[in-house]
């Protein structure tokens, strides 16, 4: 489904296909999915609160610590990845409307660096040619960032670059969470933290930002699905037109996503 058919979704009739389960009358709508999106499905989910008087409960993390709630509760599923949303509609196929299925915005890699910039990083090819003393990366794996670093570093082919980049490569943390907690936790053992651009603009206390240039910088997106519960719920479908929508866009904006 691409944005303008999601935008009419607030017309749509509901779905004739078997609901899972039905929500209750003024029930809040209930959206499930990883922590990367989290910070601006939160803040779209009080706008859309705060103008239409529906409350919205966002559930975030890694996907085993909700995937036991969502055939009873979810109404929507975000992704982090196109990749993440295909795994989402095959696990919960028998939950989700995959005729549903919407990706919404992109967002760059980014290599964070300790406030001030004290090694004065200037790029990935700068960081990738320091000794590796000066160059110490925590890389990020898990949901979304599935092979980050090396699609990064592989994007021109140069096996020479890929090869620097794992000999600077201290820990691959499973997750953004372990990955957080280690920069913040160890701040003597990473020169830089490499990950989306919107964990610093989410947290700007505790890194800054440098741009990966170019042909290095990848992209991954953020999309939803809708439940058969949800589909079948007037105001999911007008918060899915909302998210979609201008107010949508301009909030996932704030967080560097782009639409």
């Amino acid at each position: 489904m691409n944005r303008r058919m999601l935008l009419a979704a607030a017309g749509w009739i509901a779905l004739a296909a078997p609901v899972t389960a039905m929500a209750q009358p003024n029930a809040p709508i209930r959206l499930f999915g990883p922590g990367g999106p989290a910070p601006a499905m939160r803040e779209v989910a009080a706008a859309f609160q705060a103008a239409h008087g529906i409350p919205v409960e966002v559930v975030a993390g890694p996907t085993p610590t909700w995937a036991g709630r969502v055939a009873a509760e979810a109404d929507l599923v975000f992704s982090g990845a196109e990749y993440m949303m295909d795994d989402f509609v095959a696990q919960f196929r028998d939950v989700v409307d995959p005729a549903t299925r919407t990706t919404l915005f992109l967002r760059p890699s980014a290599i964070l660096v300790r406030r001030g910039n004290p090694r004065r990083i200037t790029g990935l090819r700068d960081l990738l040619a320091r000794p590796p003393a000066e160059a110490r990366i925590l890389a990020t794996g898990g949901a979304g960032q599935v092979a980050l670093w090396e699609d990064i570093a592989g994007r021109t082919g140069d096996i020479a670059l890929l090869r620097a980049m794992r000999e600077r490569i201290v820990l691959v943390a499973p997750n953004t969470g372990a990955a957080q907690q280690e920069w913040r936790g160890k701040p003597d053992a990473y020169d830089v933290w490499l990950v989306w651009n919107h964990w610093q603009i989410a947290a700007p206390d505790h890194a800054d930002l440098i741009e990966i240039e170019e042909p290095f910088r990848i992209w991954r997106s953020s999309g939803t699905v809708l439940t058969r519960r949800g589909a079948a719920r007037d105001e999911v479908r007008r918060f899915a037109g909302f998210l979609a929508g201008p107010e949508g866009v301009r909030i996932f904006a704030r967080f560097g996503w782009q639409g």
